[in-house]
């Protein structure tokens, strides 16, 4: 008696499609079957040999920077060991929590791990729940990946994310971030000076110390309002060789001497004063920035009246002026800057 190949559960799902379509001359090749004892034999129509296949990356559970940066490193060095060879796809389906830092950094290093091309198609089978969907949309998160995007610039809690690099940075976008802040905080414009130098020293670090000569030097940012908690947060990203590692390339006195304390008494206590000395103008450079310090400045001013902190991050420490020089889970490429501004004490 002859034997037969018992059919596959994916040769069900096939004929099960084109049955329905078995008047069709068309698709008559594809439904040649055989029925015996009611078991199917079908021959499917082969694969194609020059299909890309697919390597699908699954952001599940809750991203939340900083408890999160190694399952976020874990993916973006899972994407670029499979971004030659597959077409990625990110699968935000099972996404329940982001913050606003941990989507600059994704946006960041995604771009940075496609080669800076945009080669995503946003799929709505593999999008987010609508409320998720709908902050990634409004704060440019879609529009900076996918060819695709539909754009979304009615929604102004948000200062979309967006990179800037050379002649860019200038004195215009310095005054649209800093009118961004001053309207949504209502602060008082006795404040805008200081906000202004806390914003060009942000933008003249990863210019001047961040890259190699040799690299584009980018810096990202993106801006947001919060209505239910009242805080307005702005941040500054590069993706550069960080605080520590430019010091030992800097050949100016002040980092010479920060490479020796740090090697001293440690990066932790070198970060710290790093962030609170003030550099003085010297007599032959005039234009130089005022330093780190500045940051802090801002903040200092602004919580006499208001809830204000400063997070700057680089390597695995984390400066803030709500805790202190502390460690965090992981490593953070490049340097991050955060000022969260919150409402009236």
């Amino acid at each position: 008696m002859k034997k037969y190949k018992k059919i596959t559960s994916r040769g069900k799902r096939f004929l099960r499609h084109y049955d329905r379509r078995s008047t069709n001359e068309k698709y008559k090749k594809f439904s040649r079957c055989n029925i015996i004892k009611k078991r199917y034999i079908s021959k499917l129509p082969p694969k194609n040999p020059f299909t890309v296949p697919k390597h699908n990356i699954d952001t599940r559970g809750n991203i939340v920077f900083p408890r999160n940066i190694n399952k976020i490193n874990q993916k973006i060095k899972d994407m670029q060991m499979h971004a030659g060879l597959y077409k990625i796809c990110v699968n935000h389906r099972h996404l329940d929590e982001i913050d606003n830092t941990s989507i600059l950094i994704l946006t960041v290093l995604i771009n940075e791990a496609m080669c800076n091309i945009k080669k995503f198609q946003k799929n709505k089978k593999l999008s987010p729940k609508k409320e998720i969907d709908e902050r990634l949309s409004a704060i440019g998160y879609w529009e900076a990946l996918c060819v695709n995007h539909i754009s979304n610039n009615s929604n102004l809690d948000y200062l979309k994310i967006a990179s800037h690099c050379g002649k860019e940075i200038d004195n215009g976008l310095h005054i649209k971030i800093v009118n961004f802040v001053l309207e949504k905080t209502e602060l008082s414009m006795k404040y805008k000076d200081i906000f202004m130098d806390a914003v060009f020293e942000a933008m003249a670090n990863a210019k001047e110390h961040a890259y190699d000569d040799s690299k584009d030097k980018k810096i990202w940012l993106m801006g947001a309002y919060n209505e239910k908690t009242k805080e307005t947060e702005i941040i500054f990203y590069d993706i550069g060789i960080g605080i520590f590692q430019s010091l030992e390339y800097s050949e100016t006195k002040f980092a010479k001497y920060l490479n020796k304390f740090a090697n001293m008494f440690g990066k932790k206590k070198a970060l710290e004063r790093l962030c609170t000395t003030n550099l003085s103008k010297y007599k032959k450079n005039k234009r130089r920035g005022l330093g780190m310090m500045v940051y802090k400045k801002l903040i200092d001013g602004l919580s006499a009246e208001r809830n204000a902190i400063l997070e700057l991050y680089s390597d695995s420490l984390c400066y803030s002026t709500n805790k202190g020089t502390h460690a965090i889970q992981g490593n953070i490429k490049g340097t991050l800057v955060r000022w969260i501004i919150g409402e009236k004490k």
